[in-house]
C-alpha cells in the first residue's frame, strides 16, 4: 500500500483533470466527429503510453491479457467517451454533471452485483454527494433533450462496469494495462468511424486543436493513469468519486475563464459534495 498522502494526490489529480474535461470536448466536438475523436484521442495516448512501456522493460500482453484489456477498452472508454461527447452536444452542462455523478451510484449497484454490496456508510456518502450536485443544479437550466441525457446515462453506466471488470479479468501490470485498454478502444471505435462514414473535418478550429490535445495528454495519458494506479489500492467507489467533484471543477473554471458568477446555492452544494466525499474516505480505509 503506498502512502496515504501519494493516494490523495492521486485521486485529487484525477478530479482536477476530469473536471476540467468537459470544456475540452466541448470545444474539440465543435469541429471533430464524435467518433473519430475518440479514436484519434486514444489512438495517440494509447500509442503513446504502449512505446513508454515497452521502454521501462514491461512485457508485452498476452493473448488473455489482451482480450481483457478489450473488454473493458470497449465498456470503460469507448462505451463512455463516445456517448458523452455525443451529448454534450444537445444538453445543458448542468445536466450533464447530474448524469455524470450517478457514476458512483452505478459503480455500487455493479459492485453489489459482481462484487459485494457497500455498507450503510458508503451508502450514506453516496447519497449526500448526489444531494450536493442536484441542489449545485436546482438553479440551472437542465434543459437537455431526452436522447442526450439517456446518452450521458450510458456513459455512467458504461464507465461503472469498466471499473469493475478491471478487478474480474485478466489484465496487464502497470500502465501497459492502461496502454492497452486505450489502443483497443481506439481500435473499436475506429470501426465505428468508418461504419458512420465520418471523416476529418476540412478546417478545424484552433480551440478544438486544444480541446483534442488536452483530452489525449491529461484526460487520456493522466486521468486514466491515475485512475488505473488507484484501482490497484482503493474501492472502487472511492476511485469513481471524481464524479461528484466534476460540477465543482466545472463551477470554478466557469468563473476564472468565461467570467460567471457563483450562486449561494452553488457554494451550499459544494459544501455538501465535500461531506459526501469526506464520509466516503472515511467509510473505508
Amino acid at each position: 500500500m503506498p502512502n496515504p498522502w501519494l493516494l490523495g494526490g492521486a485521486l485529487l489529480g484525477e478530479m482536477l483533470v476530469w473536471g476540467s474535461s468537459f470544456l475540452a470536448v466541448k470545444y474539440a466536438v465543435g469541429s471533430f466527429p464524435p467518433f473519430l475523436l475518440g479514436t484519434i484521442r486514444f489512438a495517440v495516448a494509447g500509442g503513446v503510453l504502449f512505446l513508454v512501456s515497452l521502454a521501462l522493460g514491461k512485457p508485452l500482453p498476452t493473448r488473455r491479457q489482451w482480450a481483457g484489456a478489450a473488454l473493458v477498452g470497449t465498456v470503460m472508454l469507448a462505451c463512455n467517451s463516445t456517448p458523452l461527447a455525443i451529448a454534450q452536444r444537445r444538453v445543458t452542462s448542468g445536466l450533464a454533471a447530474i448524469g455524470v455523478a450517478s457514476i458512483p451510484l452505478w459503480t455500487a449497484l455493479f459492485a453489489g452485483l459482481l462484487l459485494r454490496w457497500p455498507g450503510w456508510r458508503e451508502w450514506a456518502a453516496l447519497a449526500v454527494g448526489m444531494a450536493g450536485v442536484v441542489l449545485l443544479n436546482f438553479d440551472g437550466q437542465l434543459q437537455g433533450n431526452p436522447a442526450g441525457a439517456v446518452a450521458i446515462l450510458i456513459a455512467a453506466a458504461a464507465w461503472a462496469l469498466g471499473t469493475i471488470l478491471t478487478q474480474r479479468v485478466p489484465l496487464p501490470q502497470g500502465p501497459m494495462a492502461t496502454a492497452a485498454e486505450m489502443l483497443c478502444a481506439g481500435a473499436v471505435l475506429g470501426l465505428g468511424s468508418l461504419a458512420l462514414g465520418e471523416s476529418f473535418p476540412a478546417a478545424p478550429a484552433p480551440s478544438a486543436y486544444a480541446g483534442l490535445a488536452y483530452l489525449i495528454v491529461f484526460s487520456s495519458l493522466v486521468g486514466i493513469t491515475l485512475h488505473s494506479f488507484l484501482l490497484r489500492f482503493v474501492r472502487p467507489v472511492v476511485a469513481n468519486s471524481f464524479a461528484y467533484t466534476n460540477p465543482v471543477v466545472a463551477v470554478c473554471l466557469g468563473v476564472l475563464i468565461a467570467g460567471e458568477s457563483v450562486s449561494t446555492v452553488s457554494l451550499a452544494a459544494m459544501a455538501v459534495i465535500v461531506a459526501g466525499l469526506a464520509m466516503l474516505a472515511r467509510s473505508r480505509h
